[in-house]
C-alpha cells in the first residue's frame, strides 16, 4: 500500500542538508534564553558585561564551529556515498556533496577532483573517484550492493528520520519496498510498515506505531551491528 504523501519518498534522498546551521542556530537561541533568565533574575545588572561572559560560556568558538561544520559535511558525504552504493541517489548528487564538503573545510586531492566533475561526467567518474576521496578523509567506501552498504544506507535514512527529514511512515515504506521481509537487520521496520497498513482494523494508534519506528531507528543509528558477510 502506498502511504499518503509517499511521493516524498522518491525525492527526499536528493538533498544535501547540513546540520551545521541548525546546530549553530540552536546554540545561539540557547544563549539568548540564558541571557533573558539572568537579566530577569538580576535587576540592575550590567547587560553588556553579562553578555560578554555568557557568550564566552555558551556560544561555540570559531574552532568549534569549524569542527562542527567539517563533521557534519563528512557525515553527509559518508551517508550519500552509502545511498549512492544502493542506487538511491544519482552520481551528480555525490559530486554536489563533495563540493559542500570542500566549502565546509574538508580537503584532499581526490575530494577536489571529485568535486570538479561536471554533471555529464559524474556517472562515469564517480565510481573511480569516490573510493579514494573517502579513503583520504578516513571515511568508508561501501561496494555497490554490499551488505555493509545496505546497513549504512538504512542508518543514514534512519538518522534523517530522527532529524525530521522523513516521517516514520516514509522510512518503513522505503524499507518495505527495498527489502521486504528478507533482510534480518531491518525486519522490525518492515513489520512496522505492515502495522501502518492495518491501523484502521487494529487496536493500535498512529502515534504508537510512530513511536516504535522512532525507537527502532534510534537503535539502528546508535548501535550499528557488525553483520555477517561484511562488505
Amino acid at each position: 500500500m502506498t502511504p499518503e504523501g509517499s511521493t516524498h519518498v522518491e525525492t527526499v534522498f536528493t538533498g544535501t542538508t547540513s546540520s551545521f546551521s541548525r546546530t549553530a542556530s540552536a546554540k545561539v537561541a540557547a544563549a539568548d534564553a540564558v541571557r533573558q533568565r539572568v537579566f530577569a533574575a538580576t535587576p540592575g545588572a550590567n547587560p553588556e558585561g553579562q553578555l560578554k561572559i555568557l557568550d564566552q560560556a555558551v556560544l561555540p568558538s570559531d574552532h568549534e564551529r569549524m569542527n562542527t561544520a567539517e563533521s557534519a559535511a563528512a557525515r553527509t558525504l559518508q551517508d550519500h556515498a552509502a545511498l549512492w552504493s544502493m542506487s538511491e541517489i544519482r552520481a551528480h548528487e555525490v559530486v554536489g556533496t563533495a563540493c559542500d564538503a570542500l566549502v565546509a573545510g574538508l580537503d584532499s586531492p581526490a575530494l577536489r577532483i571529485l568535486a570538479a566533475c561536471t554533471r555529464a561526467e559524474a556517472d562515469h567518474d564517480v565510481p573511480d573517484l569516490l573510493p579514494p576521496a573517502l579513503d583520504e578523509l578516513g571515511l568508508t567506501f561501501y561496494p555497490v550492493g554490499s551488505i555493509a552498504g545496505q546497513e549504512a544506507a538504512v542508518r543514514a535514512l534512519a538518522a534523517r528520520m530522527l532529524a525530521g527529514e522523513l516521517t516514520p511512515r516514509e522510512l518503513t515504506f522505503w524499507i518495505q519496498q527495498r527489502f521486504g521481509h528478507s533482510v534480518p537487520f531491518v525486519e522490525q521496520l518492515a513489520a512496522l510498515d505492515d502495522e501502518y497498513d492495518i491501523l484502521e482494523y487494529g487496536d493500535r494508534t498512529l502515534a504508537q506505531v510512530d513511536a516504535e519506528v522512532t525507537a527502532e531507528a534510534r537503535r539502528l543509528v546508535e548501535h550499528p551491528r557488525a553483520l555477517p558477510g561484511g562488505a
